[in-house]
């Protein structure tokens, strides 16, 4: 079982050395993981996003290798252009049923991605 996460803000990461960062809490009241957010993060394998996060902006996850499994929380209802380029290692990802955008080239790279659950609106 890995360690509780790490709970910050967005603000606490800006400018922080992330490359080992392994697990993160993004918690109350974040509304957004901004542009980049957490790109590069090589070594990030759990992410626990809030539900009053409703955007991840474009490339907010891009070159995650390590991650694996992604549960986007329900309040999301955009996912930003390559979100998730290059996270060679991600599996699983669910999709909540309010996104109403999703940007292009959002999973490019995604080249171990087995199971996308998309519930029907």
């Amino acid at each position: 079982m890995p360690p509780p996460p790490i709970l910050c803000s967005m603000k606490e990461l800006a400018g922080c050395n992330v490359e080992d960062l392994r697990y993160v809490g993004v918690p109350y009241p974040e509304r957004e993981i901004p542009h980049h957010g957490f790109a590069g993060c090589h070594a990030l394998l759990l992410v626990d996003i809030a539900d009053s996060v409703t955007r991840l902006g474009p490339s907010a996850f891009a070159g995650c290798s390590s991650l694996r499994n992604l549960a986007i929380p329900g309040g999301v209802t955009e996912i930003g252009q390559g979100t998730f380029d290059g996270c060679k290692s991600l599996a699983n990802l669910s999709i909540p049923r309010g996104v109403i955008t999703i940007g292009k080239r959002a999973s490019i790279g995604c080249s171990s991605l087995t199971k996308l659950a998309i519930p029907p609106q």
